[in-house]
């Protein structure tokens, strides 16, 4: 029975591992192994070695991800490459040259064993991307681990080495038994749809859905405290919700003053949702909100039929309008640009 992980991520990881490893070359089935260590990771850099084996072919193409899994934006993971080395089974180096943005083309010269081994660059702390300090690392697979073009179904193991004292490591991978701090995915679409955050984390009591215990890590969770001031319903199916409910908050920029809060939402109806609330609202306290301060500042029709998986979100910008290039100062044109996917998700 496999289980599941669920991360709560506050920051992001890295991982950084010294000198290059090397397996056992006599393996002739294809196979894929990753080494990564940390020892230094006040860096941000990240140290990862790839070896293979079983690969019948002169050159072989590896590439890096440039997308992450529910994250669907273009993040050019392969910009944070660097370090780039290629050896032999013979402890000879081995030529390659980039074929492309993401892709890098390995002249094997029939060599059944060789390792490649590069540095990444992990210091945004952002979800989707790769992030180490000296207090944690998060590991985003598509940003951190190559794939050879046209093998994504090969299987992969993955051993992590945890900087000083950490001692958990939480991921949705496979557990190698007997081989501690190692993993195993069938495949590349497995691979890389499991995060790993590595160091001293919180657990939380397990629960089991459909008999699969799932297990939750936080990192520091009590300096992320929040606390429930008031539930909005979330339409049920049987209204024609399709996801309707709390779609987005923000906070007023002058909050500690004025304490508003401001809410995307759609009212609960006794029927079939019609509109959309952005609502302004006062908070009593910082434990209670007035729902009788509600300021309706835009109401948004919509259709259900129509409109499935409603998604939004709110945000304070400041935004320079210039004058309308033939009609001066007396047009001023505003000009939104946000990703196409947002708009398909808001209806």
């Amino acid at each position: 029975m496999k289980p599941a992980f669920t991360l709560l991520l506050y920051g992001l990881v890295i991982l950084c591992s010294t000198g290059i490893f090397h397996p056992a070359f006599a393996q002739k089935k294809k196979s894929i192994s990753f080494f990564v260590t940390m020892p230094k990771p006040a860096s941000h850099l990240l140290q990862v070695t790839m070896s293979c084996a079983g690969f019948k072919s002169d050159s072989i193409e590896f590439k890096m991800p440039a997308w992450t899994p529910g994250y669907y934006q273009l993040l050019n993971f392969a910009e944070y490459v660097g370090d780039f080395l290629v050896m032999g089974n013979d402890d000879q180096p081995l030529s390659w040259r980039k074929s492309s943005k993401n892709g890098w083309m390995v002249q094997t010269k029939g060599n059944p064993s060789f390792v490649i081994s590069y540095s990444i660059l992990a210091e945004v702390p952002f979800v989707a991307k790769n992030y180490v300090d000296t207090s944690r690392a998060f590991i985003s697979p598509p940003g951190t681990f190559l794939y050879p073009a046209n093998h994504l179904n090969t299987a992969v193991t993955v051993q992590f080495v945890p900087f000083g004292n950490w001692s958990t490591i939480a991921t949705g991978l496979d557990p190698v038994i007997g081989k501690p701090n190692t993993f195993s995915a069938a495949n590349y679409d497995f691979f890389y749809d499991c995060p790993v955050l590595i160091g001293n984390l919180d657990s939380f009591p397990a629960f089991t859905v459909k008999n699969i215990p799932h297990n939750f890590y936080a990192y520091k969770p009590a300096d992320n405290l929040t606390k429930l001031i008031h539930t909005f319903k979330v339409l049920p199916d049987t209204k024609k919700a399709f996801g309707n409910g709390l779609l987005g908050m923000t906070i007023d920029p002058d909050f500690a003053a004025n304490k508003f809060v401001y809410l995307f939402y759609t009212p609960d109806s006794a029927s079939t949702p019609t509109h959309q609330n952005i609502s302004r609202f006062k908070m009593f306290t910082e434990d209670s909100i007035d729902l009788a301060s509600e300021k309706v500042i835009i109401q948004v029709p919509i259709d259900p039929e129509v409109s499935a998986h409603t998604g939004g979100s709110l945000a304070w910008g400041l935004v320079q309008i210039p004058p309308e290039a033939l009609q001066g100062e007396t047009v001023r044109i505003l000009l939104i640009h946000v990703p196409a996917a947002w708009l398909g998700m808001a209806g």
